[in-house]
């Protein structure tokens, strides 16, 4: 009976310890990760001078590093410009008090020309399993410009994503 009791208290230690180190162990996984992120709109463009308005969709390949300890990260973000793959700069992102999952809503700026974008606010939701890291994230766009900068964009957004090895990225950071 004793022995029992005593592997009961080594197990429920040993479960814990698991719990409490989860967080972290998440935190790790994340910092000077390559993430590609694909970034779909659906929303509306407006064009200021006449007020007339028509749905756009928009879709954007992009890619994201966290560099940082956790719970605080700079993400830095690179996509494709006018055929060139451009660091885009930083962007600060915070993980939440419930672990590395989540990180509060951030804004990213995705270019699909020299004149136009979109800015785009979104809560992701990281898993871990591994290796492997996804990213998945709804949000809205706050703003931007398409059809050769002469009209704005409001909208939805969602982004996907998965851990890339930075041997294949497309450019060299």
């Amino acid at each position: 009976m004793k022995r029992i009791r005593l592997l009961v208290a080594f197990l429920l230690a040993v479960m814990v310890l698991a719990a409490v180190s989860a967080p972290t162990a998440s935190a790790q996984a994340l910092s000077d990760v390559w993430l590609k992120l694909k970034v779909k709109t659906k929303g509306y463009s407006h064009d200021w001078k006449t007020g007339a308005y028509s749905t756009s969709n928009l879709s954007v390949t992009a890619y994201v590093n966290f560099i940082g300890p956790g719970p605080g990260y700079n993400a830095y973000l690179w996509n494709q410009v006018n055929g060139e793959w451009v660091n885009l700069g930083i962007a600060p992102a915070y993980a939440t008090a419930y672990g590395e999952n989540f990180i509060n809503p951030f804004t990213l700026r995705f270019w699909m020309s020299a004149t136009d974008y979109v800015e785009v606010t979104h809560t992701p939701f990281i898993t871990y399993s591994g290796s492997k890291v996804t990213y998945k994230a709804i949000g809205w766009v706050d703003g931007g410009f398409v059809e050769g900068g002469s009209r704005g964009y409001f909208g939805s957004a969602t982004i996907s994503g998965s851990r890339v090895d930075p041997s294949k990225l497309p450019f060299t950071p």
